[in-house]
């Protein structure tokens, strides 16, 4: 389920990592909630909440997970949403971040 806080330190981790954005994004599927625009340099990362279409769930209630993927190297990387902020969460977080900028060679 998509809290604003999951937006925010998302949004957060990547800033520190040199990103710029979020750029907001028309969605146009199901699946996908809401969807971001982040630029480092020459790469461009599009960020995608997506939905667990199985849950029976509506709008942000039903979004489990956002993937990352990057125009270079076209890998998603998936986070999963977390019920509380907590240091699990936190960490996964600072992983998949690191991840996804590692992409960017020479800036992180």
């Amino acid at each position: 389920m998509l809290k604003d806080w999951h937006k925010e330190d998302i949004f957060r981790a990547l800033n520190d990592r040199g990103w710029s954005g979020p750029f907001p994004l028309d969605t146009v599927s199901r699946v996908v909630g809401e969807s971001y625009l982040f630029v480092c340099g020459e790469e461009s990362l599009n960020l995608f909440f997506v939905a667990d279409m199985g849950t029976g769930l509506q709008g942000k209630k039903s979004i489990e997970a956002v993937w990352a993927q990057t125009k270079l190297s076209k890998e998603r990387y998936e986070l999963w949403l977390h019920r509380k902020k907590d240091a699990k969460w936190k960490k996964e977080l600072h992983d998949w971040a690191e991840e996804v900028s590692s992409t960017v060679k020479g800036t992180h």
